[in-house]
């Protein structure tokens, strides 16, 4: 994995190693991020170290096992309702859900949070880290049942792909100049340009002339990821008939329990590139191109990927700037991806490091909600973007399940567990 992430830089990009070991001690004395000449947007601060590195079962908001301040009497935790507070009063911790894989040494998840709402007159039992695993050891006999004498899940790293898509947006004061495109472009000329980093060409975007937040063609992303393919049907093959059996009945009971809060289908993904990672923070919701790392042929060969990736397109370019860079292959054609249009969620926002979740609810010290401001959220345009690509890392036996604190370093630069089990 190091191979794939070095080959996403020039050379000249970084100087020194991208990972070292990292602590909770040295944290922060983190390298500023260098950027990629290669793909527009991204950077060494989104890039996940392979020591950190999991499969990802679900994401949870959870209570402190010691007991609130007595402040806290009248309130209970809810996870999609979330307010910057002072320290002093916070008392949830972000935690992730997983199982950990062996392409390094792994551990799980990332950061810290708190939620605060009223309860009204029926408070809600706390969700809190005991109480989450004493609900996962409760599934031991029904995970016992699945496996049926063998002693862990098999999980194929089969598929590359991508979560939080969107279109990628041309650098301020540029458009692409596309052949025969210039209409879509705002009609502006091709004057004194050059090429952006990404390679393309580019003309100087007149302000005024309905050139205005122009596409570039490119499909950007906020999550690149690795996993098993999508379990579609029936499934014959054993180990992964028990994989989908295993994970499907953790996901489900913690989210008919209220744990997990995400309403979408369980997608296993261990990712490799977040976007929520980024720094500074204030920079947290740019994508990167995963067009650029479909065209990076010797970064997939390390992947065991095919080195002809398609080419993502627009399925309408009413007003949208194609590219010019080919045609999708016909075999591997892209989908309209839902994820480009789903609702923000407790997993986009808290996966893998975000630090604060947004909310549109902030709540005093009272219990009474008050609106807070928030730039209404325009509808995006569904965007083409391509097949899962496959890819051959191998399989990994995983036999335990554990419980992982977000945002936290362990001795090794991994995460720290709060419990698991087994899987046998």
């Amino acid at each position: 994995m190091r191979t794939f992430h070095n080959a996403l830089f020039h050379p000249s990009d970084v100087t020194e190693p991208l990972f070292n070991n990292r602590t909770a001690a040295s944290q922060n004395r983190r390298p500023p991020p260098k950027p990629s000449s290669l793909v527009e947007g991204l950077d060494t601060s989104i890039v996940i170290d392979p020591v950190r590195m999991h499969m990802t079962l679900g994401v949870m908001a959870l209570e402190l096992d010691e007991d609130l301040p007595a402040e806290h009497d009248k309130m209970s935790t809810r996870p999609d309702i979330v307010t910057k507070q002072d320290e002093s009063v916070q008392s949830t911790v972000m935690a992730d859900f997983g199982a950990s894989v062996a392409l390094s040494s792994q551990k799980v998840v990332s950061s810290s949070t708190t939620t605060l709402t009223s309860t009204g007159a029926s408070p809600r039992p706390r969700k809190t880290i005991a109480s989450a695993m004493a609900l996962l050891s409760s599934l031991k006999p029904q995970i016992s049942e699945i496996l049926d004498g063998s002693k862990g899940v098999m999980i194929p790293l089969e598929t590359l792909d991508v979560l939080k898509t969107q279109a990628m947006r041309l650098p301020k004061g540029k458009v692409d100049k596309v052949a025969g495109n210039a209409e879509a472009a705002g009609k502006t000329e091709v004057g004194e340009g050059g090429k952006n980093e990404a390679g393309s060409l580019s003309v100087p975007n007149a302000e005024g002339n309905g050139s205005k937040d122009v596409r570039s063609g490119k499909v950007g992303a906020g999550v690149l990821f690795i996993g098993p393919s999508e379990f579609k049907g029936e499934i014959e093959d054993e180990d992964r008939r028990k994989l989908k059996l295993v994970t499907g009945l953790i996901h489900k009971t913690f989210r008919d329990h209220g744990y997990i809060t995400d309403n979408r289908p369980l997608k296993l993904h261990c990712s490799i590139l977040n976007a929520s990672h980024r720094r500074p923070p204030k920079n947290r919701g740019q994508p990167f191109s995963y067009t650029d790392i479909l065209a990076l042929e010797p970064a997939l060969r390390k992947l065991g990927a095919d080195p002809r990736p398609p080419v993502p397109t627009y399925p309408d370019n009413t007003d949208n700037v194609t590219t010019n860079a080919g045609t999708m292959d016909s075999s591997r054609a892209g989908r309209s991806d839902p994820e480009s249009l789903a609702p923000p969620s407790l997993m986009d926002d808290a996966e893998e490091g975000a630090t604060q979740l947004p909310s549109s609810d902030v709540l005093d010290l009272e219990g009474e909600s008050r609106s807070a401001p928030r730039k209404p959220r325009m509808p995006r345009k569904a965007i083409s973007v391509p097949a899962p690509l496959p890819i051959n890392l191998g399989t990994y036996k995983v036999d335990t399940i554990e419980l992982w604190k977000m945002g936290s370093f362990g001795p090794d630069g991994g995460y720290v567990s709060c419990g698991g089990i087994e899987l046998a």
